[in-house]
């Protein structure tokens, strides 16, 4: 069952530590644009107003940052582990931004090899900026991993290794099998705050909340709530971060989306300290079944979520349809499950009256959410939207 919690960690005003500030801060996105912008792919996703669906919710304005068009790999993720992979490459070989594709660079390339432990959409970003490099990637499965989604990995040239259990399962043995073989893992937590790699793909993904503050000067202004989904909560931390950083104030109201099923940081926020989950954490979306969060995704939500929440598995579907059937003038989104997993929550939120009026919901709400990936599983997409996602290019 769904549930909402304030953070009874929440420090409004407390500045971010030297450590996750290098990662997050105001600053953060800065070396990662010099970055994209040498890359012939980069757009900054759209930012697109729904206000047919935020009549129809009873907020002033909804806004959905659509990360399905990120780069052709339909992910935020492809952010994460293609800047990771550069920065590890740039640093290693003693270059700046302005020669990561020089042939230095690619010479160090072809002796690495890269490997990750996914739930699908990791992986393709990893195996991509692998491929981008002429580097080697290799991919830990769980054995819940769509064979949809193994292919599309599979696809940018990545080793499959299938991992019986769940995704913690995967994670485990990716760091086994990079230590026993000598392998660079480029993991988006481990249990070390000081390890870099996981802050470097935090720092990817900061480029989302960058893109967003400039595109929100055309549409009024920030937003005065965001809802972000989380797994092990890279992503959550990079945009909680990144916005307290930016913005004058207290910023907008920060709800983080989990399922019931693998709620890790709520059960971390009502602990007071890291949590794991256990038993079953099979959800429907797919992509956050995680157990416990990672370390430094954590440093940052402890002191500047504002709430934490549980949404139902039957509350992906009808969100995905709100985004893939649209209403009025409002653009048609193909998002998946955990895509769709923060207006999901922002849907749940709006069912019950007391959790509206707990976060100020209002028709003067400007609420923006995180469409996190596209229809990666086409056929489950097509059997709960009741419509076929297009092909991306």
């Amino acid at each position: 069952m769904a549930e909402l919690i304030a953070n009874p960690g929440r420090r409004p005003g407390e500045p971010l530590s030297r450590l996750v500030a290098d990662y997050v801060g105001a600053a953060a996105a800065e070396r990662v644009l010099a970055l994209l912008h040498a890359c012939p792919r980069y757009r900054p996703t759209p930012l697109l107003p729904l206000p047919s669906l935020a009549r129809q919710l009873g907020i002033g304005a909804l806004m959905v940052k659509d990360e399905a068009q990120r780069l052709g790999l339909e992910s935020f993720k492809s952010l994460g582990g293609i800047y990771a992979i550069a920065e590890i490459l740039m640093q290693a070989a003693g270059v700046g931004p302005d020669a990561i594709m020089c042939d230095r660079v690619r010479a160090l390339a072809a002796t690495r090899t890269f490997v990750c432990a996914s739930d699908g959409n990791h992986g393709r970003s990893v195996a991509a900026g692998a491929r981008l490099f002429g580097a080697r990637s290799i991919v830990f499965l769980h054995e819940g991993v769509s064979a949809a989604r193994a292919g599309k990995i599979a696809a940018l040239g990545a080793e499959i290794i299938r991992v019986p259990g769940t995704y913690d399962d995967s994670v485990d043995e990716a760091v086994r099998q990079a230590e026993i073989n000598g392998w660079t893992l480029v993991a988006d937590t481990a249990a070390d705050t000081e390890d870099p790699i996981p802050g470097l793909i935090m720092r990817g993904y900061t480029t989302i909340a960058d893109e967003v503050l400039a595109g929100m000067k055309a549409l009024g202004g920030p937003p005065s709530h965001l809802f972000v989904q989380a797994g092990v909560g890279g992503l959550a931390a990079a945009m909680t971060g990144h916005l307290r950083a930016r913005l004058p104030g207290a910023g907008p109201i920060i709800t983080v989306v989990e399922p019931v099923a693998a709620d890790c940081l709520l059960q971390s926020a009502v602990q007071g300290r890291i949590a794991e989950v256990g038993g079953d954490v099979t959800t429907i979306y797919a992509m956050l079944e995680c157990r416990r969060p990672s370390p430094l995704a954590w440093e940052v939500l402890r002191g500047a979520a504002d709430f934490f929440l549980s949404v139902d598995d039957d509350a992906a579907p009808a969100a995905m349809r709100a985004l893939a059937w649209p209403q009025g003038d409002d653009p048609g989104i193909v998002a998946g499950e955990s895509g769709a997993a923060s207006l999901a929550g922002l849907m749940t939120v709006l069912a019950w009256a007391s959790w509206r009026e707990q976060l100020g919901l209002n028709a003067a709400s400007r609420v923006l959410v995180i469409n996190t990936e596209g229809a990666t599983d086409p056929d489950l997409y097509a059997r709960l939207v009741g419509r076929t996602a297009p092909q991306v290019a």
